[in-house]
């Protein structure tokens, strides 16, 4: 009597790579040759890339076919102008959803430029839509010179400005901005009003906007310690 078959009799592992020269771990089904599971194969992912569908339906990751229509075996294709537009639709409803938050709270009383500064309005609406379509955007023009596209891709070492810029600042991180002020021992603030006055003040940030930009990081890293 002929042993049943397992689902690992009709599944294999292929190891593959991407398009920017990293390992990927792939699981195709025989009878079809298409992929049933995908990820990331020894390297770490920053971006934490969407290898289900999203939330449009779309796939980020795939497995590129050949003219005839079969899966083109050891090779994998991360989508990043896909994603990027994905993460634009994603970010204009999270704008929408603020601005619906600030019109019901304000009664229309509001400046727009200034929503991303308010506290509360910013609690109500939730986290903005991640990783930032500006990251996207500049890992899709790829630029081989770039250090930062290498960061974002799992392939260097993060370093604070990509941490930044990816809105993932450390506990760390903050203790070292707080440094470059005249005294080391500056302890950053926990109340908002008080944070961004500390960073204007100390020139670690420019503006009330980029203040509350780390105001929100600050948060974040907190809650993760």
């Amino acid at each position: 009597m002929a042993q049943a078959k397992t689902q690992r009799d009709e599944r294999r592992d292929i190891p593959s790579t991407d398009q920017f020269g990293r390992q990927w771990h792939v699981v195709i089904e025989l009878k079809t040759g298409d992929p049933c599971h995908l990820g990331p194969a020894q390297w770490s992912d920053p971006l934490h890339t969407p290898v289900g569908r999203t939330q449009d339906g779309s796939y980020i990751v795939t497995v590129p076919k050949s003219p005839f229509g079969h899966s083109l075996l050891g090779q994998v294709v991360v989508d990043f102008k896909a994603w990027a537009d994905v993460q634009r639709r994603e970010d204009q409803n999270w704008k929408l959803n603020l601005f619906n938050i600030a019109q019901d709270t304000y009664k229309g009383k509001f400046d727009p430029r200034e929503l991303e500064n308010d506290e509360y309005v910013m609690h109500l609406a939730g986290p903005r839509p991640w990783p930032p379509v500006a990251v996207l955007e500049r890992v899709q023009r790829n630029k081989q010179n770039d250090p930062l596209v290498k960061q974002f891709l799992g392939l260097a070492p993060m370093s604070r400005e990509g941490r930044h810029l990816l809105n993932r600042l450390t506990v760390e991180d903050f203790e070292a901005l707080a440094a470059v002020g005249d005294n080391p021992t500056d302890v950053i603030p926990t109340e908002y009003p008080a944070f961004v006055k500390y960073m204007i003040e100390k020139k670690l940030a420019k503006t009330i906007g980029d203040a509350a930009q780390l105001w929100q990081q600050h948060k974040a890293a907190l809650a993760e310690a």
